[in-house]
């Protein structure tokens, strides 16, 4: 049923042209511009519900990588040769199929801001429209299949509930921020061993592996290395730097941002490049998204209280 699904929708998809691929194409790269709207407004607008952002990208990152290594399903075009996916979307929708990476970042980024601005009713409802849009781009653009899509978001609703909770209790006690950096860290070796160890489908056509388990692995370990490298940055902006980001003027806001940029942007290239031609790719892939969150959430804090704080001095 799922695949009969798709295809109707391929019918309607080939008969509007390339005008609405491009259109849904666009939708759906609005999920991986999630990044950089926890950026902005960790960095220029509330640090406190970039936080809980955060908090809720990397953690629904780090699940759906368990998950999608656990399921091991193969995309709609690989189950049925009839599905031709868009042109357009390929190249972002590689490795196992569920759930929707997508779509669990849709959720936990702007069902976050849902769940944060539920006063205002045109900017949640907004929120919620744009989550069911890209969740159905995906489908639209035939890479994944209604239930990737579903899985994703049922997943991301839990990754909220339970953030949500996380941080209740994380206001209670002013050594949680301990608690949370070791079971987080702990967590984190779990899965990156569950995700190392776990036996793979080894299913070849034509001579070639449909998925390379590798490749998964490695992406799961670039959601760990997500994970931790906010854990020890969230510890230690909070303990060494408290940057604010109350009462910001615009031209301050700018230079957050571009500072911000660099930092990440460096060190996500800088590490991957030299650690790709050094040691084992699944590593490097760790790193280097460790390495960028750990300077988005800390690194870069650090120096813009040290730039602002030298200025007004």
């Amino acid at each position: 049923m799922d695949i009969d699904y798709l295809l109707w929708l391929q019918q309607i998809r080939q008969a509007l042209g390339s005008f609405a691929d491009v259109l849904f194409n666009g939708i759906s790269l609005i999920g991986i511009a999630a990044v950089a709207v926890i950026a902005y407004i960790y960095w220029c607008r509330d640090k406190q519900k970039g936080k809980f952002l955060l908090a809720s990208f990397t953690i629904g990152a780090s699940l759906n990588s368990a998950i999608k290594n656990t399921i091991c399903a193969y995309r709609p075009w690989k189950r049925d040769a009839r599905i031709v996916p868009s042109a357009l979307s390929i190249s972002t929708a590689g490795g196992y199929s569920c759930p929707s990476g997508h779509t669990i970042t849709a959720v936990s980024v702007y069902g976050g801001i849902a769940v944060q601005e539920k006063k205002n009713k045109k900017l949640m409802w907004g929120m919620i429209i744009l989550i069911l849009l890209i969740a159905f781009s995906r489908n639209y653009l035939g890479v994944h299949t209604p239930q990737d899509v579903l899985i994703a978001l049922a997943e991301g609703i839990f990754v909220l509930f339970a953030v949500q909770k996380l941080f209740v209790w994380y206001e209670k006690g002013d050594r949680n921020d301990t608690v949370i950096l070791a079971v987080g860290l702990l967590i984190t070796a779990g899965l990156i061993a569950y995700t190392l160890l776990k036996s793979y489908p080894m299913t070849y056509e034509n001579g070639v592996l449909l998925v390379d388990p590798k490749d998964m692995q490695a992406d799961g370990m670039k959601s760990y290395g997500m994970f931790a490298g906010a854990l020890v940055g969230w510890y230690l902006e909070k303990k060494y730097v408290c940057f604010s980001t109350e009462h910001l003027d615009r031209r301050t806001r700018i230079m957050r941002l571009i500072i911000g940029a660099i930092i990440t942007a460096g060190l996500y290239f800088g590490v991957s490049f030299i650690a790709k031609r050094m040691i084992d790719l699944r590593i490097a892939k760790f790193l280097s998204a460790g390495m960028a969150v750990f300077g988005a959430v800390y690194l870069a804090p650090l120096l813009f209280w040290r730039m602002e704080n030298k200025k007004e001095g």
